[in-house]
């Protein structure tokens, strides 16, 4: 199961004397969603085929609830996910060199298609020649040969590194609520008794996403912001958070999915968050998501191991100290956040910068370029933490002070990203840019035990992704005089 940088930070667990009955939950689900009495538990595929309509974007299948297809604003998210993922195939393609492979025809296919969709309920989904929503929805013949073409190019091995295994499209199911959601954790662990020890976790409460085998389950709804619901009926609908969350939501947990598809015998690193923050920022034009969403009001909840995502982790976990009732507000609203990645985050980014080149002043041995000030959750404290945050030396870097953490989990969300931004549109060299990039991404698939991405990105560039200092030219410490030296407003 995939858990994003700084989940266990993100999430209260459900209190001690309030532990979740999944099973209880997971026989709600099968009593709506199987047949027979007493209902038993039916197969994934049943579920579907009697409550899902598919949308096949590229190399996606999302199942779409019947509800959301009956109803305008929900087939307008539909229409607004399709459309998204579209653009997220295109930037997938140019990513890797192949975007010429695009004609403009197939860049128009979504966008032409899903204008002429209207809403169709549940009754005529059944009567459809598939469940397909190109046999659901108003398709024309061409409509449908640019979709194939789409789904086929993403297959095809000689233009894209990156492609899943067998050709099999990643399975995405759209879940709209809170309490849905929960029960789909229980359907899981009732279907199958694996699922249990990987998702029956009083924390997924608060989780945006599970895995059931290699089908993706994404929530489309936050956790409440007030605390713990026993009932699961309360949430923090995303579209409060932005007009595009719900959009951007889907984009980055598809590309997280995807990347996982395309290489599932890799273990997961540091920068997979950091590519799917990047990919949202290309498709959608901002990234303002919860990553493990989610919220911050615990007291004293235990964290699990998250070493691998964490510069200078603890990886034995720890216990987190309480978190004000402002819950995800305080997130969301972080100076971190600034302009919401569309410029990279290079505005928070040389904001904190510069407020750290005032905090080393007249301290020893202390790099102003690779200085950043944390502050706590009420704005007040100071805490200074030093480049690197990338390579073998950032795992040296002391720990935050726990009352930190939440201002250096927002931090290090941008300073990651826009290293990557910075990495595919700047580059140490402009003149070379876009090629390095393209071999960086293609040279994913062959990362192994023996090559590691740091590794991987010293090959393309012929520098090493950090170094102790900035004594040594590396990527981070050029990416550092970038941000010292961007001109904003």
């Amino acid at each position: 199961m995939l858990h994003w940088m700084f989940a266990a930070l993100a999430i209260p667990q459900a209190p001690a004397d309030q532990k979740i009955d999944f099973a209880s939950l997971g026989q709600a689900f099968v009593a709506e969603r199987c047949e027979g009495k007493p209902a038993t538990p039916c197969a994934l595929d049943a579920v579907l085929e009697r409550h899902f309509a598919r949308l096949v974007v590229g190399p996606f299948d999302v199942e779409v609830p019947h509800s959301m297809l009956d109803d305008k604003e929900g087939l307008q998210f539909v229409r607004d996910v399709a459309l998204c993922l579209s653009v997220q195939v295109q930037e997938w393609a140019t990513w890797q060199g192949a975007g010429t492979s695009f004609t403009p025809e197939m860049v128009q296919a979504v966008p032409a298609w899903s204008q002429r969709w209207k809403p169709v309920n549940a009754a005529a989904i059944a009567k459809a020649k598939s469940r397909d929503l190109r046999d659901v929805l108003a398709t024309t013949d061409a409509d449908r040969a640019l979709l194939v073409a789409m789904e086929a190019l993403c297959d095809d091995g000689a233009k894209f590194a990156l492609v899943t295994p067998e050709k099999k499209n990643l399975h995405i199911v759209l879940v709209p609520t809170r309490l849905e959601f929960m029960r789909w954790i229980g359907y899981s662990g009732l279907l199958d008794e694996s699922m249990k020890a990987l998702n029956w976790w009083d924390d997924s409460a608060q989780w945006t996403q599970f895995w059931h085998g290699w089908t993706l389950v994404l929530a489309l709804e936050y956790a409440s912001w007030d605390g713990f619901d026993p009932s699961f009926k309360a949430s923090q609908p995303m579209k409060k958070v932005g007009p595009t969350i719900l959009a951007q939501h889907v984009v980055q947990q598809a590309t997280l999915g995807l990347l996982r598809a395309c290489r599932p015998t890799v273990a997961e690193g540091r920068w997979e968050g950091a590519l799917a923050l990047l990919m949202t920022i290309d498709a959608v034009g901002e990234a303002n998501t919860v990553e493990g969403a989610g919220g911050v009001g615990t007291s004293g909840a235990k964290t699990k191991p998250y070493s691998k995502f964490v510069p200078g982790g603890n990886p034995k976990g720890g216990t987190l100290p309480p978190r004000s009732a402002g819950g995800l507000s305080v997130i969301v609203e972080s100076r971190w956040r600034k302009g919401h990645g569309s410029d990279g985050f290079v505005v928070p980014l040389k904001q904190g910068q510069q407020d750290g080149v005032t905090a080393a002043k007249g301290q020893d041995g202390v790099d102003p370029l690779a200085t950043f000030v944390l502050r706590m959750e009420d704005n007040s404290g100071k805490h200074l933490v030093h480049a690197p945050f990338f390579g073998p030396h950032a795992d040296d870097q002391e720990y935050p002070p726990g009352d930190y953490l939440v201002d250096f989990a927002e931090f290090y969300r941008a300073y990651k990203t826009g290293f990557f931004h910075w990495l595919e549109h700047v580059g140490p060299d402009p003149a070379t840019t876009q090629a390095k990039w393209n071999e960086l991404v293609r040279g994913i698939p062959t990362l192994s035990a023996d090559l590691s991405f740091d590794a991987l990105a010293a090959r393309v560039y012929g520098l090493p992704i950090s170094a102790k200092d900035g004594t040594t030219d590396s990527l981070e410490w050029r990416f550092l005089k970038y941000v010292a030296a961007a001109k904003t407003k």
